[in-house]
């Protein structure tokens, strides 16, 4: 039996103060980078190889 909504309530409270409340995230290095990439060619490569099987 399908539930009916006719009143949706949404309560958002806005903080102004102009400071960030999250940390931010370090910047990744060369090396981090490098791994990223190699690992994203390694399973573009695996996809490939896959879909040239069937």
């Amino acid at each position: 039996m399908p539930v009916e909504i006719r009143e949706l309530i949404v309560s958002v409270s806005v903080d102004e103060s102009g400071e960030e409340s999250e940390t931010p995230s370090a910047k990744p290095t060369a090396a981090d980078i490098e791994d990223i990439v190699s690992e994203c060619v390694s399973q573009v490569l695996e996809i490939l190889k896959g879909e040239k099987e069937r």
